[in-house]
């Protein structure tokens, strides 16, 4: 008797249980909602697996029309001339060699966005390929490069003197450059910049082999030895002005470096304005498109036309409501 009132009793609080809308849970985990099942979560929300910077995997894949645009840009350069920053008027494009470093680069980028800039990496694949500790840490800010509209170029993976390295070596560093990049762009890059600018017949026919366009530069910040923002933007300047325009080289390795970047663009927009009010064709901070010399035919101004009158147009408004503050201290006069 005693045992059959347990049993009644048991199966008493289990109807109740059971119309209350819960379940019993042999792990102790959350029960399911009344309906018995559990509710599946909206689909634009974020599930855990999903959350690269939660797993420490790769963001997911580009929808197939922003991936035909991204390889259509990189594809641009395929073949292309060598690169040396002359010939195309008062334009100036930003690179950047040696990087990506977690502790400096990030604060490039918010530099580079607060004018609306887009310039060149050139990476040194061992800074973040294999990924470890430190190295996945730039490899993550090199994803955010890429992600905000940045291109992405080789620099080989140790930075070596290829004329002086083997030609295995060569290969080798080229190679696995252009694969460390690819894993983060998702195409072929087609950039290549030599460490030191030391170019070797090898690697030189290996490159034209692969399609790959070589990228020198012609405003060198010397930030290699000049180790404050004032020298540095004082001697882009001052080569600025004697070429009209070119490829700038920075490294985004050096806080110096990446701190002179706001005071020289500042120094640009007051030169251009300057120019504009004179009649003169003002310089403009393009992308290392406006550079690109394919080997036959001629080169066509990226968007054509109507990109250049929005460039143009958006100088004007910009002149008319005052360039970001004043020309730097140490500029005036100069």
């Amino acid at each position: 008797m005693q045992s059959q009132a347990i049993k009644t009793l048991a199966l008493a609080l289990g109807g109740l249980i059971l119309a209350a809308g819960f379940a019993p849970s042999s792990a102790g985990a959350p029960a399911p909602s009344g309906k018995g099942v559990e509710e599946e979560p909206p689909r634009d929300a974020a599930r855990p697996e999903e959350d690269a910077s939660l797993q420490g995997q790769r963001p997911r894949r580009r929808p197939p029309t922003a991936a035909k645009e991204l390889q259509a840009r990189y594809d641009l350069f395929k073949g292309g001339r060598r690169m040396w920053g002359h010939g195309v008027g008062r334009k100036v494009a930003l690179t950047f060699d040696d990087g990506p470093h977690y502790q400096t680069t990030p604060r490039l980028l918010d530099h580079l966005d607060s004018f609306g800039v887009k310039a060149t990496f050139f990476v040194n694949s061992q800074r973040f390929h294999p990924r470890g500790l430190i190295t996945g840490k730039s490899f993550a800010v090199l994803e955010e490069a890429h992600r905000r509209g940045h291109l992405i170029g080789n620099h080989t993976h140790s930075h070596p003197n290829l004329p002086e390295s083997p030609a295995d070596k060569q290969r080798r560093e080229i190679e696995m450059g252009d694969a460390a990049i690819e894993e983060v762009i998702g195409t072929s890059s087609y950039l290549f910049r030599p460490p030191f600018g030391a170019m070797s017949p090898f690697a030189g026919k290996l490159l034209d082999q692969r399609g790959s366009v070589v990228v020198m530069w012609n405003l060198g910040s010397d930030d290699d030895k000049n180790f404050n923002v004032a020298k540095i933007v004082n001697t882009l300047m001052w080569k600025l002005t004697r070429h009209g325009g070119g490829i700038v080289l920075l490294h985004d390795t050096h806080y110096w470096s990446i701190e002179a970047v706001p005071p020289f663009l500042r120094a640009v927009q007051i030169e251009s304005c300057r120019l504009l009010a004179e009649g003169e064709e003002p310089y403009e901070v393009v992308g290392l498109e406006a550079f690109h010399q394919p080997r036959r035919g001629m080169a066509r101004e990226p968007g054509g036309h109507r990109a250049w009158l929005e460039r143009r147009a958006a100088l004007g408004e910009l002149c008319r409501r005052g360039p970001r503050g004043s020309l730097p201290e140490f500029l005036r006069g100069e």
